[in-house]
């Protein structure tokens, strides 16, 4: 299947503008878009849906979606950045009751160990971990993610810095260990991982949208721009190819952007209206 970043339809749309290139964040070394199809559109690491795992109208066309009895596969390698610098970037849409639930994770078992890690209830915390013992596991819990509709979750490792964004908005700073080593020898897991049945944690029941890895640490702007309510295309601005993306998804029946289950009239009005207000 050939790589594209959108199906053909939208990719015709029309080149994004010079202005808009200029102001795009990093490239990813991993995309998964979820436009039906677990392909990385940025890197070789395709992902493998396995149980239930589907995909259903999301933030930006299709999404993956999770009724707790599926997974994506997304192999060994993304997400093992060493001690390096990285960001983790998506748009999650969860159900806030229930237990701990599983977003996304490298962790070979649970236990200590090399990995990293993403669960939560309400909020959504990134644990890391370089060590089998609790001497260098540091936490980062963002603002709340699930419930109340789509939420944009960032995660980013700077130096000895851990930093947790919801919506673009940096709301938590760790201080870690910066020798702390996260590569792992498991798979990453999207809506699962190893504590699944054995904590009290449970697959994910809900949508994820717009999976990036970045093998860097993305600026305050950038993840802000990436935050973009508008956005389609991951440029950080509003503009007449997003509008244009957005409508061919629509027809479609691709496009819950107010995140209520249906692809519908109001998601249309919701989407224009917020984009006469434009990029934060």
């Amino acid at each position: 299947m050939d790589r594209m970043r959108r199906p053909a339809h939208a990719a015709a749309i029309g080149a994004i503008s010079a202005a808009a290139i200029a102001s795009a964040a990093p490239a990813p070394a991993h995309h998964w878009t979820g436009d039906r199809h677990a392909l990385d559109s940025a890197g070789t690491a395709d992902g493998v849906p396995i149980g239930t795992a589907s995909f259903s109208p999301g933030r930006v066309g299709p999404a993956f979606a999770f009724d707790g009895a599926g997974i994506v596969n997304l192999g060994h390698g993304p997400g093992d950045f060493g001690t390096g610098d990285c960001t983790i970037d998506f748009w999650i849409l969860g159900d806030v009751a229930g237990p701990l639930q599983a977003v996304l994770s490298n962790r070979q078992a649970c236990d200590y160990g090399w990995f990293w890690d993403i669960r939560g209830r309400r909020e959504l915390v990134l644990v890391v971990d370089s060590d089998p013992t609790p001497a260098m596991q540091a936490w980062a819990t963002g603002g709340p993610a699930l419930g109340g509709g789509w939420r944009k979750v960032t995660f980013r490792r700077s130096g000895s810095t851990l930093s947790a964004f919801t919506d673009g908005r940096r709301v938590r700073d760790v201080a870690i260990d910066p020798l702390l080593d996260v590569s792992s020898p498991a798979p990453l897991i999207l809506a699962g991982g190893p504590c699944v049945g054995r904590d009290g944690t449970r697959r994910l029941v809900g949508r994820v949208d717009e999976l990036r890895l970045y093998a860097t640490a993305l600026t305050d702007d950038e993840i802000r721009r990436l935050a973009c309510p508008v956005d389609q295309d991951g440029d950080g601005l509003a503009t007449v190819e997003d509008l244009q993306t957005f409508l061919a998804w629509f027809r479609e029946g691709s496009a819950d952007f107010d995140g209520d289950g249906r692809c519908d009239v109001l998601d249309l009005l919701a989407y224009l209206g917020a984009f006469r207000s434009g990029c934060p």
